[in-house]
């Protein structure tokens, strides 16, 4: 049975526009009164004030991709082609850690936990480099900056989260139309591997993005060629439902309450296939919020 059979009776909660100037937008994340979100194709990292007025933070030469903060708030991003990841603190970009050699394919999404530890995704697969097919897997630098191999065998592992004990991880495997997940019973250390979620049909329109999580540990996913983002509680139930129209790869929630749902909406010329329409530039990013019924982790 399609994944999307399943939210038909959730609630549909209206989005507006928030924000524009991409060319294909990820990995959102919201701070302090701001939201950060990265521009691979761009090479930028911009803010976001609560107006939708649009700055850029970082940018060089690297595409970034995956972001996060570390516990002291340092702003930490994946360079999606180099493998590396960097940290940006006082204006200036630094070398975080080196995990080419742990790498098959690119740099992904992350999650960061409260004790530093940063989980993130080596996609496999090099789809610009003529590779569809290799495995990704899950990757874990320490504190200390030390990386290991947490996880193999994961078919375009993307968006992850952490639940609000730090006790479990979820992870998305896009190509299989799957969310994983984990038992986390010390930090980088994971067990019990488990799909929670799977599209059992062949249909395209059950392959999940980016995720992010709430503060009932209820998981917004992104079905990014359904248009929607749909809520799917810690019950198993598909509760509430965003319809974006085009292609939604990322969400985050934040604001002043932190219960606004920002989600990062990518369109494409019809008919064509979406890493060829990244590679030439003909993606078009914009970003929509929407009213959640809970706020993210964090917020009362």
């Amino acid at each position: 049975m399609p994944l999307s059979s399943g939210w038909t009776d959730a609630e549909t909660i209206p989005s507006k526009h928030f924000g524009d100037g991409l060319i294909f937008g990820e990995s959102p994340r919201y701070k302090d009164g701001t939201l950060f979100v990265s521009d691979m194709l761009k090479h930028c990292v911009y803010n976001f004030d609560k107006h939708g007025n649009r700055t850029t933070l970082i940018e060089d030469e690297h595409s970034m991709n995956g972001t996060g903060f570390l516990p002291d708030g340092t702003f930490i991003y994946t360079s999606f082609f180099d493998k590396k990841l960097y940290s940006y603190k006082d204006g200036a970009s630094k070398l975080y850690a080196d995990v080419s050699h742990l790498m098959t394919g690119y740099c992904g999404d992350m999650v960061i936990d409260n004790e530093g530890y940063i989980y993130f995704d080596d996609v496999g697969c090099r789809p610009w480099h003529g590779d569809l097919a290799s495995v990704g897997r899950l990757i874990v630098v320490k504190p200390d900056r030390t990386p290991f191999i947490a996880a193999e065998d994961m078919r375009f592992p993307n968006g992850l989260v952490l639940d609000k004990k730090g006790t479990t991880l979820y992870i998305v495997e896009s190509f299989t139309k799957c969310l994983t997940a984990f038992d986390v019973p010390s930090p980088g250390r994971l067990e019990n591997r488990r799909a929670v979620l799977k599209a059992e049909g062949p249909t395209d329109d059950d392959a999940i993005d980016g995720i992010c999580i709430d503060s009932e540990d209820g998981i917004w996913l992104c079905f990014i060629h359904a248009g929607v983002v749909v809520r799917r509680s810690a019950e198993g139930k598909f509760t509430h439902v965003v319809r974006t129209g085009n292609l939604p790869t990322a969400c985050t929630l934040g604001g002043e309450d932190g219960r606004t749902l920002y989600i990062v909406v990518n369109a494409m010329p019809d008919g064509a296939e979406l890493f060829s329409a990244m590679g030439e530039k003909l993606t078009h990013g914009v970003i929509h919020t929407a009213v959640a019924p809970y706020p993210g982790q964090g917020y009362k």
